[in-house]
């Protein structure tokens, strides 16, 4: 009787185990293309230069009281547009992240998933960081600084790689899947 149980219970152990390597990538892939479906529309339209240089063809650029205006008004539509972008953003990043977390990877992606994970939450993080900078930017030139010394550029690159370690698994695996790794 012992041994009969022994043996069940290797059986069901050996069944049970966690998501398959399938599983895990539909799981994968229909998070990222659920990400895709809610921050393709927040870039849709927002085009920043060409709305700075509309506002530019009206300015006298030897009139100072127009070209202070301009400027005043240019740093106001780029932390506007900016930060709507982030704020959308983050929250669509933060559901993705948080759903990655959640997923069962399997023994053999273990190491990339907590990767992915990991750099995910620290993009995460950097968003409402740099939103606050954009945010005390006082002219077009604060805002260029608070852009270009933020690390959010560099954080999203290193996700992006991550997904690229999982997507190159995965075809490796022939496991047809397209992660939208950018």
């Amino acid at each position: 009787m012992r041994r009969a149980i022994a043996v069940l219970t290797l059986v069901v152990v050996g069944c049970g185990g966690g998501v398959s390597l399938d599983g895990y990538y539909a799981e994968i892939e229909a998070a990222s293309q659920a990400f895709d479906a809610a921050t393709e529309p927040l870039t849709a339209g927002v085009d920043l230069d060409s709305d700075i240089a509309a506002m530019a063809e009206s300015v006298d650029p030897n009139d100072p009281d127009q070209v202070a205006r301009f400027l005043e008004d240019a740093t106001t539509l780029a932390k506007a547009q900016t930060d709507d972008v982030l704020a959308e953003s983050g929250v669509a990043a933060a559901a993705f992240v948080q759903r990655l977390s959640e997923v069962d990877a399997p023994e053999e992606v273990a190491t990339e998933h907590a990767a992915a994970v990991e750099r995910g939450e620290a993009l995460v993080a950097e968003i409402p960081r740099i939103r606050a900078e954009i945010d005390a930017a006082a002219t077009l030139e604060d805002f260029a600084d608070a852009l270009s010394a933020s690390p959010i550029g560099r954080l999203s690159e290193e996700f992006s790689a991550a997904c690229r370690d999982l997507q190159a698994i995965a075809d490796g695996e022939g496991i047809t899947v397209d992660l939208g790794c950018g």
